[in-house]
């Protein structure tokens, strides 16, 4: 059996979305104001829902010999 499994899908919801501009010179205080904000708007939801249309990639290959005597109790 041979499995191969994706990496994890990073999440960008208001908070991660407001660090960026803490990159261009924003103020923490200020950020944590913006994040709060834009938490209690649309926004979440719209990031939320985005992230359930994302998958992870998973794959599973099962072989001949992997189930080769299965029947058998011993």
């Amino acid at each position: 059996m041979k499995v191969k499994m994706g990496p994890y899908k990073n999440w960008i919801g208001p908070y991660q979305l407001v660090d960026l501009l803490q990159k261009v010179g924003v103020s923490e205080d200020r950020c944590g104001k913006l994040g709060k904000w834009l938490a209690d708007t649309q926004l979440s939801t719209f990031c939320n829902w985005i992230d359930n249309k994302r998958v992870r990639d998973i794959q599973v290959r099962i072989d001949k010999y992997d189930t080769w005597s299965m029947d058998s109790r011993f």
